[in-house]
């Protein structure tokens, strides 16, 4: 007979905890296909009788039948105050579902939200990286097999060019420059030199896969270009200085089906935009030959640039677009036009 009667002091207990727990959950999430059946004849029959809806005491005595005896007359309170959204002290048919569509909504809401956010689990990289972030960006393996010497590029199916994977570039405002595999492993780290180090900061960077180059603003009012397939000190082609404010954003686009036609946008801290074309992209850059391999560090002013446009660069300044800093700027090749 003991062990009889601990199986009922068993159920007992359990039939009490899943009782509190019931009387724990909301009123409307132990609502069932079947009781939204009931409901809606009672809600039908009221207004058969003429009136507009439940009155609260009606709401009680309806869900109180449906639901069963003994539930919570404070709950079916708060309920009712729901969905009686218009105050109007009756609930028909039309709110009822109203308030419980918000609810199967809000619920499908949260559950999405508990998905992890990333499909892999998190790792910490470790970097090179001790000053503030310039720019991250995307280095693509360009398949060149079939350029040839007018510009064009075209692979053996007659395809325009595709990228082949890549590399991530990093680098900071102290010219620390870190490459990573597209599987996020550091690959090498180069510092790059700058003509005054601890007061030329590096504030932006955009990569010339075009012509395998990179491309990096200074706040010495100046930009530097570095040839991608020198030397591991990188050291610098080309140095464009004397611009008339400090430039903080770039972007960069070339054509995929000319490699020779490429545009650069600047934006600058004194509210201007400058834009460049380059149409002889893959041997001539700022007025330089940057194809030669001879080419070190050469100095060239912006205001040269600006007032002696050649047949392989053009350029347009636009001062004081913005009151502000031009924080982003981007071409787009379809209008074709800039924006800042």
């Amino acid at each position: 007979s003991a062990p009889t009667g601990k199986k009922t002091q068993d159920s007992a207990i359990s039939s009490q905890a899943s009782q509190k727990l019931a009387e724990s959950s909301k009123l409307e999430d132990q609502i069932n296909l079947q009781h939204l059946v009931e409901l809606m004849r009672v809600f039908h029959e009221a207004d058969e009788n003429g009136s507009d809806g439940l009155d609260i005491e009606e709401f009680r005595a309806a869900f109180g039948q449906i639901l069963g005896k003994g539930k919570n007359d404070q709950q079916m309170a708060i309920l009712f105050m729901k969905i009686d959204t218009n105050c109007d002290g009756t609930v028909d048919w039309d709110e009822f579902c109203t308030y419980m569509l918000l609810e199967y909504q809000e619920k499908d809401v949260m559950a999405g939200e508990k998905l992890p956010p990333f499909p892999y689990p998190l790792r910490v990289l470790h970097s090179s990286h001790r000053e503030t972030i310039s720019r991250i960006t995307f280095l693509p393996n360009l398949n060149r097999r079939s350029h040839d010497c007018t510009g064009k590029s075209h692979d053996s199916d007659g395809q325009d060019w595709r990228e082949v994977d890549g590399r991530i570039l990093s680098v900071c405002k102290d010219g620390t420059l870190c490459f990573w595999k597209s599987n996020l492993t550091l690959q090498r780290v180069v510092t790059l030199e700058c003509s005054r180090p601890k007061l030329a900061w590096v504030t932006d960077m955009v990569v010339l896969a075009n012509v395998n180059r990179l491309l990096l603003s200074f706040t010495e009012n100046c930009l530097s270009l570095y040839d991608l397939s020198s030397s591991a000190t990188f050291e610098r082609q080309v140095t464009v200085v004397g611009f008339p404010h400090c430039i903080i954003s770039m972007d960069y686009w070339f054509d995929p089906k000319d490699f020779d036609h490429a545009v650069l946008v600047l934006g600058d801290t004194g509210g201007g935009v400058c834009a460049m074309e380059f149409l002889s992209a893959t041997t001539s850059l700022f007025g330089v030959q940057t194809s030669s391999k001879q080419v070190s560090n050469l100095r060239v002013p912006f205001v040269q640039l600006l007032h002696h446009n050649s047949e392989a660069t053009r350029i347009a300044y636009m001062p004081r677009v913005h009151r502000d800093w031009v924080c982003g700027v981007q071409y787009w090749p379809s209008l074709p036009r800039c924006t800042g």
